[in-house]
């Protein structure tokens, strides 16, 4: 992946891996503060599974694979962070409902 000066060169493709992560139950939050991501790591020929630690650390969100070492943040911390948003979403939705608000 190649990073500009502005971000992601191909935006589009690095939210639809995200997105795919989601999708095919990929993440998985284990801990408050610590979700799995069952990645793939591209080497040789052949991509082979590759379990990812993405945690939280106040409001940022850390990963261990090489993408974030190399350019703070990767397509799992991306997908975290949508499965939160729609954790939050849903939550919120709950919480007018049970007020009467929804």
């Amino acid at each position: 992946m190649r990073v500009t000066h502005l971000g992601i060169k191909h935006p589009h493709t690095f939210l639809r891996k995200a997105l795919a992560l989601i999708r095919k139950h990929r993440v998985a939050k284990i801990s408050p503060i610590l979700y799995l991501v069952n990645g793939y790591h591209y080497s040789s020929r052949s991509p082979h599974p590759q379990f990812y630690v993405v945690e939280r650390a106040g409001s940022k969100l850390v990963c261990n694979c090489p993408g974030f070492q190399r350019y703070g943040f990767c397509t799992h911390t991306c997908a975290v962070m949508i499965l939160e948003s729609k954790q939050m979403t849903r939550l919120e939705k709950a919480a007018k409902e049970s007020a009467g608000f929804g």
